[in-house]
């Protein structure tokens, strides 16, 4: 897929699979067909880099978080304007849609979330906490919800609807690029510059399951499904990640060794399979 004139800075599938939504540097979100061949339609408006991007699950609307500070809503087929969202003090870097579409949310610059209501000239609900730029933003899957993380190090579960304190997690040294909800809510993967990922409780009880040893920062972790979540490294690596309750470490390295496609190197084996 070619068209945009300079770096692709995000790309996001509708939930649905069938449209791939990217944003880039020269200014333009698209939105491609990713069952067919052709030519995207090019979405306009924003005055700069475009950092992010998110569509709803039926694909119809498409957003884009750019360096001008503001959040652009496209309509899929539309010839008219798009719904310009402004507030943020600074570039917007973070987007999520919530599962049912009716909320947008926001992270940017200026450390705060924002959660605003799609199609309505109602104003944001605005998150305050994070002490310097947050970079992500996204629903739990039922919309109650909100995990964001940023450059203080920590990830946040807020309350869509602002009321009460968020619960802040705190462990990464250094910030945090991701963070995202498990399917049922009940736990946060967050993917941190300490080349780190951590499953936390978003209820915030007990400390995090901590998976290093990778020698480069993490980019980017979500959960794809039960049990299951992937992770992208600044390595160049893409790793997914079964949670396997807790057995004996002779157990865990012999499954290892099953799923593993090559001979690990030394250095793989000190760090994934206890030197074993």
């Amino acid at each position: 897929m070619r068209g945009h004139r300079g770096t692709v800075n995000a790309a996001a599938f509708s939930p649905d699979g069938r449209q791939l939504a990217s944003v880039s540097e020269d200014g333009t979100a698209r939105l491609w067909d990713s069952a067919q061949l052709g030519d995207p339609e090019v979405l306009r408006g924003h005055e700069g880099a475009v950092w992010a991007a998110a569509a709803t699950a039926d694909g119809r609307l498409v957003a884009g978080a750019g360096a001008d500070g503001t959040v652009r809503i496209w309509q899929r087929g539309s010839a008219g304007e798009p719904t310009v969202l402004r507030g943020h003090d600074g570039d917007v870097f973070g987007l999520s849609f919530s599962a049912d579409g009716r909320y947008l949310a926001s992270a940017g610059d200026d450390g705060t979330v924002r959660v605003w209501p799609v199609g309505s000239a109602h104003k944001p609900v605005v998150h305050r906490g994070h002490d310097g730029r947050v970079w992500t933003a996204a629903f739990s899957p039922d919309g109650s919800r909100l995990v964001s993380g940023g450059n203080d190090g920590t990830a946040r579960v807020w309350n869509t609807a602002g009321t009460g304190e968020p619960v802040v997690l705190t462990g990464h040294q250094g910030i945090v690029w991701s963070a995202a909800c498990s399917a049922d809510g009940r736990q946060v993967v967050t993917a941190g510059n300490d080349t780190t990922v951590r499953v936390w409780k978003s209820s915030g009880t007990g400390p995090p399951v901590v998976l290093h040893g990778f020698g480069a920062s993490v980019e980017s972790a979500r959960f794809v499904a039960a049990g299951h979540f992937v992770s992208a490294h600044d390595d160049g690596t893409v790793r997914a990640w079964e949670r396997l309750p807790c057995r004996p470490i002779d157990e865990l390295v012999e499954r290892s060794r099953q799923q593993s496609t090559r001979e690990l190197t030394r250095e793989e084996r000190d760090s994934y399979l206890n030197g074993q």
